[in-house]
Formats: C-alpha cells, structure tokens, sequence
C-alpha cells in the first residue's frame, strides 16, 4: 500500500505512555459528564466521548495508506425498488449500481485512525426511478497503555431501506425486523469499547453505544428513534478455557409518530437489562465453543416483561481462511428500525471458504432465522415477528490484480404475527436481489501466502 511518511526520532515505550497519561485528565473529566448526558441525549453523550478520546495526543511515527475502489452491478429483484408487503403483487425489476469508495489509514506506535467513504447510485429500469446512498465510517484504536485499549466508531448511513442489505453492515440490529416500503432513512451510530488486561488471568471489557435512525424525503410523518446500550463483562482465563459475567443494559426511545391517513402514535421509551455466565472451551486450535445462560428484563410503560431465561450456544471453526459459526440465543435487544427494545429468539449460521491454493475464489455465506417479540406500550397487545434472511456470495480476485468479480444473491422474509391488526409492531414483506459486481480496487491487494495442499 503506498504510504507518506514523516519520521521522527525514537523514545522510550514507557515515555510514550507517560507522554499520553498526561494528557488524560480532561478527557476523563469530559467522559464523566457524557455518562451523566447519556439518560436524555444518548448520541450526544456518544460523541462527546468519542471526542475526548481522540483528543488524546498522537506520538511518534505516523504514515498514511489510502485504498480506492470503484465498480458496477446489475442485478434483479423482484419487489421493483421496494420492499413489498405480503398480499401484493411483486413487481419484478432490473436495476443497476454504481459505487465508489476510499480509505484512509493513519497508524501511529500507539493509534490506528481510519476513515472510509463509499458512494452509491441505483436505477431502477421498470420503476424509472433513482436513488442515492452515502456511508461513512470513522475509527480510531488507541493503546492507552501496555494492558488498556480504547476502541472509537462512528458511522452515518443515508439509504432506503430495500437497500440496506447491500449498504449496511449485517449486525443484530439490521438482521432483525424492519419496516416495509420505499422509505429513505438516515442513521447515525457511534460506539466506545474499552478492554483492560489485568494481569496474564483477568480480563475487563466494557462498550458503549449509541444509534439513531430518522425517516427523511417522503415519510415525514414517521417517528425517530434512538437507542443506547452500555455492555460491561469481566473474564476468568485459562490455556483453554475463559468464564465470564456479562451485563447489558439499554433504554430506546421512539418518538411521536404521525403517519399520513392514520391516527398519530405516541411515542414510547423501552428499557432492558441482560445478565449471563458464559464459558468457553477450546476444543482444538480450529474448534471453539460457548455456553452461556442467564436472565433478561424487558419494560415499556405500563408493561413488564422478566425476568425470563436467557442465554445462546455458539460452536465456531476458524483455519486458514475457512470459517464456520453456529450459534443459537435468546436475548433482548434494541431495534432502532421499529422503535422498541425486543426479545429476539433465533438461530443463525455463517460460513466462508476459499477456495484453490491461492485463495482467488471465496464463498460467503450466512442464514438467519429468529423470531422477535415486542410489548405495547402502555399496556397494548405484544406484538411479533418471524425473520428469515439469507445471503449467498462468490467473488473472485486474482493475487495481486485490481479486479474483483462478485455474484450476490440476498433474501429476506418477514411475517408478522400480531393478534391485532393495524396496531403491531411490524410489517409483513418479502424481497429477493440477484446481482453481479465487478469492482477495480487500487493499490491491488497483496498476495496471501498459499495454502498447503
């Protein structure tokens, strides 16, 4: 990767930490009120410790990498643009895609700062209409010092939601139940996450994050919603073993929202707490697994949920570029495209292989199949959800050259299972896209060492 570098003269590892030290006073008085902020501003308290962290000093040798990136796609969906509530007819479509994207690395001794930027246009032939999305990602990994680590993100995705799945990052939440219909969105996240190495048995880590998601263009009537957790776990560790307690605490909030034709709905906020004991084992060098089990609670006004069971099972393969993870979880968690804190019982696996010597061709693969239940505010009826998704992919990328080749293929259903209609939750539709990519990045990747036959 090509790289501008300004060198300066060594110091002690140890000064370098003292050096940072020094400067922590007034980003610890900074994170204290951003935890005092985070009950009614969560995004703002976000930020606010993103931005002390990063106003710790930068020392030493830093260089810059940069990576850039265009391509095209054509593809097929069959829902024209939209995503389509079950009932109605769908409307198959051909779209095409355009994208481009750069990222910047700046590495110091201590910091890694990185910043990406990707742009996409769709047309829709049949439907002859456009759209726009733009995602952004800003973050920092700072070494604060020999066993303490400090992780920074923020991210601004402006899209529509039929295509989320090619734009946003499959995470829990956009995994899980989302409105239906051609509706632009813009979300805003940012997250803290901070580990602490106490000793060679004992290990402490904590997260933080915020994430708001607002309807824009042609649905201004729809609520904003905002969320914030705060995750906090401490280890036990062995050669092959690691037990842990983990907490998790999180309130949403959904505004007022007054959709066109219909009565306005009041807004609502959610708040949840989870506790687990997990432990994990390592089978082998390539064979991991993981138990835990606990309790969640979930609350709205004038409803209580809890405690109730929770816990998951995970079993994970990782060598040499091949992957496999299943896992089964009850949990609770935020949804910040419906507005409401949920319980969310699924099962899901995820899968990778390269394929040949020189790994050119790999297969992705992920399927995800849960069932998400929310409580009514003030006493309303519980509604549900059933969600499956699935995505399929194949690129091809030739050690050392600037092309890549990709076909995609993603499907998503969701059934809605409210006993009272008009008043759930969710929505009910079904979208699938088949598209073929090809992309030029620059610098090309390095070639990976070859696989042994």
């Amino acid at each position: 990767m090509p790289r501008a570098s300004v060198s300066r003269e060594e110091e002690p590892v140890d000064g370098r930490f003292d050096s940072i030290r020094a400067n922590c006073n007034g980003q610890r008085l900074v994170l204290v009120c951003a935890v005092f902020m985070s009950g009614r501003h969560p995004l703002l308290a976000c930020l606010t410790c993103a931005a002390a962290l990063l106003g710790m000093a930068r020392q030493g040798h830093a260089q810059l990498g940069y990576r850039l990136s265009v391509g095209s796609s054509v593809g097929v969906s069959d829902t024209s643009g939209a995503q389509t509530s079950t009932g109605v007819a769908p409307q198959p479509d051909v779209f095409a895609m355009a994208r481009a994207s750069v990222q910047l690395d700046y590495p110091g001794r201590l910091v890694l700062d990185r910043a990406a930027y990707a742009f996409t246009t769709t047309w829709w032939i049949r439907g002859q209409t456009w759209s726009m999305s733009h995602t952004l990602d800003l973050s920092s990994d700072i070494h604060t010092s020999a066993t303490t680590q400090v992780t920074l993100d923020a991210n601004a995705t402006l899209s529509q939601l039929s295509l989320a799945d090619t734009v946003a990052p499959a995470d829990l939440q956009t995994l899980g139940a989302r409105p239906t219909g051609i509706q632009e969105f813009l979300s805003l996240g940012a997250r803290e996450a901070f580990a602490w190495q106490l000793g060679a048995m004992w290990r402490l880590d904590q997260m933080l994050d915020g994430r708001l998601y607002r309807p824009i263009g042609s649905n201004p009537g729809l609520a904003q919603n905002e969320s914030l957790t705060n995750a906090l776990g401490i280890a036990r560790l062995w050669l092959r073993d690691q037990a842990a307690l983990r907490t998790n605490v999180g309130v949403i909030e959904s505004g007022e929202a007054a959709p066109a034709g219909l009565q306005p709905i009041p807004g609502h906020q959610s708040e949840l707490a989870e506790v687990l004991l997990s432990w994990r084992h390592d089978w082998t060098t390539t064979w991991t697994s993981e138990l835990a089990a606990g309790a969640l609670l979930l609350h709205v006004p004038g409803s209580y949920t809890g405690p109730t069971p929770a816990g998951s099972a995970t079993l994970t393969y990782r060598n040499t570029g091949q992957e496999l993870e299943l896992r089964a979880a009850r949990t609770v968690s935020p949804n910040v495209y419906v507005g409401s804190a949920l319980e969310r019982d699924l099962v899901s696996v995820r899968a990778g292989l390269p394929i040949g010597r020189w790994q050119a061709l790999h297969l992705d693969g992920m399927a995800d199949l849960e069932h998400d239940s929310g409580v009514g505010s003030l006493g309303g009826p519980t509604s549900s959800a059933n969600v499956f998704f699935l995505q399929a992919a194949a690129r091809y990328q030739q050690p050392g050259n600037m092309f890549m080749y990709s076909l995609q293929y993603t499907f998503r259903d969701q059934l809605s299972s409210s006993a009272a209609a008009g008043t759930s939750l969710f929505s009910a539709f079904r979208q699938q896209m088949v598209m073929f990519t090809v992309e030029v990045h620059y610098p090309a990747a390095a070639p990976t060492a070859p696989r042994a036959p």
